[in-house]
């Protein structure tokens, strides 16, 4: 029978395997020995903690504090390291400890030799504010009847300071631990800048935060910032934040305050696309849902449309509430807004709507079907085809008809679908260009045929005037389109 590995070793001299031992660089290596019997693991296990704290930097005492390794951090003690090594971060094996919420661990360590229960790593971050972050009451309770430990020490900026990082994680008790040492004033963080108490937890999401800010220091569930006029409704509304704006609609505050932008609370949740909030404030029958906001004077409707978000623009629709013809400062409708940015189910909602408009320009003379073949949104495109109360012939301001805006975007399908409809096909813009020179700007030959074709069959002769007649007999070079048309002209006569 072949030995084992371990028996094998175990025959050998103790010199020899002691001098294995010492010739192992890898700690990989001194472990795989360490755990080769028992007998070798009553031999080398210390060194195999020494090997970590002189090659490896205490890794494995870092380890063991996050872990709650009570054992193995005595271990490393009796083997040369000490609880005042960091790692390459500056953490400490107590800091470590706190961050992983091991109260009794913590316990144990902290009348230990070389404990700084205040220390600080790279980023400015202590035990305290680990423990706040992470959600553990009663470390932090623990950390706070300590007297080296400040509350008020801010880490990494204001935006990490110990109440701060409780009112981002909604830990509402550790929130209130926190203030009732006495040493925090709470004044400051009843505004609405980025690092303060009431926005983050506005911003979070985390009524339970909010509630203490109302209810145990007389916050106002209406206050706005100052400056803008943006309330605490509006920075809830603009992160999406269901559960605050409910809290706040439960004390009472005001769903529709209006800011110097002019915005409202419903206007944010539209640009969002929070449909929880947006039926939230609805449902209370207090919100003007055909507020015009802003300087460009969009309302929440034309907003959902640009945004394609079909389910608020039903939502709007349905309240009766809305114009769905109403105009930004553009003079673009929501029916504009939703073809020009290619919102194939928001478009089909409002085609259906009764009264709606297909026809009103913007400020351009542009209308929706037209924007929609600019922007080459062919299943829009589709959806207006589909109709029979458009006219295919109306230019925009600049001259530029339906037909020609398809030839200029090199859409041979929408031209073709276009001349089927009866579009005239002697258009051009403000620049004299025609279908026919974008085509041939594009180099596009099938719809160079398209147009030569739709031009015989319709007998249509203004592309060869008398002087390109006069040009061909002579077999003087002529237009390629008024080439092109007399050919399809001469096979015809052929056949």
């Amino acid at each position: 029978m072949t030995p084992s590995p371990s028996s094998t070793l175990s025959s050998l001299p103790a010199e020899i395997i002691l001098s294995i031992a010492e010739n192992l660089d890898e700690e990989k290596d001194v472990n795989a020995l360490t755990r080769t019997s028992r007998q070798f693991h009553a031999f080398f296990n210390d060194r195999l903690y020494q090997h970590n704290v002189q090659h490896n930097a205490s890794s494995g005492l870092f380890w063991a504090a996050t872990n709650n390794r009570k054992q193995a951090i005595e271990l490393f003690l009796e083997n040369s390291a000490t609880l005042a090594h960091i790692t390459s971060k500056n953490e400490t094996p107590f800091m470590l400890a706190a961050d992983a919420g091991h109260l009794s661990l913590l316990q144990w360590l902290l009348p230990q030799p070389g404990v700084d229960p205040a220390a600080i790593d790279k980023r400015g971050r202590t035990a305290l504010t680990r423990a706040c972050r992470n959600g553990h009451t009663e470390v932090v309770r623990f950390l706070l009847a300590l007297e080296t430990i400040d509350p008020t020490q801010e880490a990494d900026g204001v935006m990490s300071a110990p109440l701060r990082l409780a009112a981002d994680g909604g830990h509402a008790d550790i929130f209130r631990l926190l203030l009732s040492t006495g040493k925090i004033d709470i004044i400051p963080e009843l505004t609405l800048n980025s690092s303060t108490s009431l926005f983050r937890a506005t911003a979070r999401n985390q009524p339970s935060i909010l509630r203490i800010l109302v209810e145990d220091h007389g916050l106002d569930p209406n206050y706005a910032d100052p400056e803008r006029g943006m309330s605490i409704m509006h920075y809830a509304a603009i992160n999406r934040c269901e559960a605050v704006i409910e809290y706040l609609l439960s004390v009472g505050a005001n769903p529709d305050p209006v800011s110097t932008d002019p915005c409202t609370p419903f206007t944010h949740a539209v640009r969002s696309r929070s449909a929880g909030v947006v039926k939230l404030l609805m449902a209370t029958g207090r919100v003007d849902v055909d507020f015009a906001e802003s300087f460009n004077r969009v309302t929440p409707l034309a907003t959902a449309a640009a945004n394609g978000d079909v389910e608020i623009a039903r939502e709007l629709i349905e309240s009766g509430r809305v114009d769905v013809n109403k105009k930004d400062l553009h003079g673009q409708t929501p029916l504009f807004r939703a073809a020009k940015d290619g919102r194939v189910s928001v478009v089909e909602l409002l085609l259906a709507q009764e009264g709606i408009l297909l026809e009103s320009p913007d400020f351009k003379g542009e209308r929706a079907f037209t924007a929609a073949i600019r922007g080459r949104h062919t299943k829009v495109v589709e959806l207006f085809f589909k109709r029979d109360d458009i006219a295919w012939d109306i230019p925009n301001r600049h001259g530029e008809s339906p037909l020609l805006v398809a030839a200029s975007v090199n859409e041979e399908t929408i031209v073709e679908r276009l001349l089927d409809k009866g579009a005239r096909i002697d258009c051009k813009d403000e620049h004299g260009r025609t279908p026919f020179a974008w085509a041939k700007w594009w180099q596009n030959e099938e719809m160079e045929k398209i147009l030569g074709e739709y031009t015989v069959r319709q007998r249509f002769r203004r592309p060869m005037g008398v002087r390109d007649r006069i040009m061909l007999i002579e077999g003087q070079p002529v237009s390629p389109m008024v080439m092109l048309a007399e050919e399809i002209r001469g096979r015809r006569r052929v056949e």
